[in-house]
């Protein structure tokens, strides 16, 4: 069985707002639909996670009578004692969560759904200290020490306090552990953790693309590509390829309506999914890493796993399985995976 453990140093509490029509900067808009939860990457990944150890253990139709013998979550977050039952809920009983105790109550930010895409106005959050961020280590570190089989996974940008090569620390602290690590961020965080060679990355295709000028990636003429030249072809699984050869580390990067792409060291996978109108947007990449790894995905000589991954990542991220599991099936069987043998580290 597999544990997973997912840390979130920057939680957030979202509040999604929908609009009838396009968002009218400097003008009255009006709300049709709003919602309101805990969330953050991290929170929704082990959210996520639980559910589908709930399915699972739907399916078996046998609750295991120890908790050894089932998969399980935890969840590593800052909170403070109002907020922590909030969190509990969230996640589900099939998650465990380990709150780093903080006194003020999390960021804020804002997602408006519109008819010219979703714009979000996220809040920085409030400063962790180094005490704070010692009972994060700390709980980390004791999380880790067991003999479990176990996946890591990051989630989220870095509050203000914490240095932005702290998951380059915490991949090197896996990898002496002998834990897979699964990093899901942005930016300097990105591109400082991928040197510390985590298991897997998992950019979209614009942080793929800052990842690319971090590299300081020339062309064979000298010039760095603008983004839609990256976005076009195959420059950016060529990238990805570099990124895999240099770090050795997967790289799994989500395409938006045009689907995703995956490198490991034997294949390149491309999985065009159905046009679909997506319920949660705010969640639809997190949904799609949980379900991936959930499934298997880093599972490297088994094409045809990680090729059912994606579609089930690419279909649970589409559509609601707990209240239309027959367009679930419908949209998973639709999704067209095709991949190819990596030539890549033949010609190293």
């Amino acid at each position: 069985m597999m544990h997973y453990t997912v840390l979130c140093l920057n939680p957030a509490r979202d509040i999604v707002l929908k609009l009838d029509g396009s968002l009218k900067p400097g003008d009255k808009n009006i709300a049709r639909k709003t919602k309101e939860c805990v969330s953050g990457k991290g929170v929704n990944v082990a959210t996520f996670l639980s559910e589908r150890i709930s399915e699972k253990i739907s399916e078996t139709e046998i609750l295991p009578e120890v908790d050894e013998d089932r998969d399980s979550v935890t969840l590593i977050t800052f909170s403070n004692e109002n907020e922590k039952e909030e969190i509990r809920k969230r996640i589900g009983e099939n998650a465990c969560l380990a709150a780093v105790p903080k006194k003020e109550n999390m960021r804020c930010c804002y997602k408006i759904i519109s008819d010219n895409g979703m714009t979000e106005i996220n809040e920085k959050g409030n400063v962790v200290d180094e005490s704070e961020l010692k009972g994060f280590v700390t709980m980390l570190a004791e999380d880790v020490s067991t003999e479990k089989m176990q996946t890591v996974l990051m989630c989220g940008s870095i509050p203000q306090g914490v240095e932005k090569d702290v998951y380059f620390f915490f991949i090197k602290l896996l990898n002496e552990c002998g834990k897979r690590s699964v990093l899901d961020t942005s930016g300097t965080a990105l591109a400082m953790g991928v040197k510390a060679r985590p298991t897997l990355i998992k950019p979209n295709i614009s942080e793929l693309y800052s990842l690319y000028l971090d590299e300081n990636a020339l062309e064979k003429d000298g010039r760095i590509m603008t983004e839609k030249e990256f976005s076009t072809g195959t420059a950016a699984v060529d990238f990805a390829n570099r990124i895999m050869l240099k770090y050795g580390c997967r790289v799994l990067c989500t395409l938006g309506e045009k689907g995703s792409f995956y490198v490991n060291r034997n294949y390149v996978f491309f999985a065009d999914c159905p046009q679909v109108n997506v319920e949660n947007l705010a969640g639809a990449g997190d949904c799609y890493l949980t379900n991936f790894v959930f499934d298997g995905g880093m599972e490297d000589d088994d094409p045809d796993k990680v090729a059912g991954a994606m579609r089930s990542a690419g279909a649970h991220a589409a559509v609601d399985i707990s209240k239309q599991i027959d367009r679930y099936e419908e949209f998973k069987k639709n999704i067209n995976i095709t991949f190819i043998k990596n030539k890549q580290e033949e010609s190293r």
